[in-house]
């Protein structure tokens, strides 16, 4: 369940950069023709030859700027997701007792007060709880994560 939670503000960012690059694309293609029909109807000289060659920089360039992020796009979702679904360790230490209990989770279904375990089981932390926040080595309240 947290998983799909997590997998909706993705699917947004991923179709808003597919629309940025689409409404880019229609933009460049009604350029190129509107050049187009200007080309056909003036005359052809040796000057509308050369300034098509000067064009042609400007739009490679835009074209390599798409690709670049598109390719940005897609390494850093990738590793946006590597990282969420990375198994950490997560200790839980009862604050009164000293007990420790060792669970293991996904890194994105680690919340400040509760996390899912890796076999489905739903752990939530009261006041009396702490727990070793996966990638640091100290120990913090619950919450504690919400103030930073």
């Amino acid at each position: 369940m947290v998983g799909v939670i997590l997998f909706r503000p993705m699917i947004t960012k991923i179709l808003f950069t597919l629309g940025v690059i689409g409404i880019a694309w229609l933009v460049i293609r009604q350029r190129s023709r509107r050049a187009e029909v200007t080309a056909t109807e003036q005359p052809k000289r040796v000057a509308a030859q050369q300034h098509k060659v000067a064009n042609r920089t400007p739009r490679l360039a835009a074209y390599g700027l798409i690709v670049f992020m598109i390719l940005a796009s897609g390494v850093f979702l990738y590793l946006q997701w590597r990282d969420e679904f990375r198994i950490v360790t997560v200790r839980v230490i009862n604050s009164q007792t000293g007990d420790t209990v060792s669970y293991e989770a996904r890194r994105g279904d680690v919340d400040a007060r509760a996390f899912v375990t890796l076999d489905g089981r739903s752990v939530r932390l009261n006041g009396s709880r702490r727990a070793l926040n996966p990638g640091s080595n100290s120990v913090e309240p619950p919450g504690s994560a919400d103030k930073r």
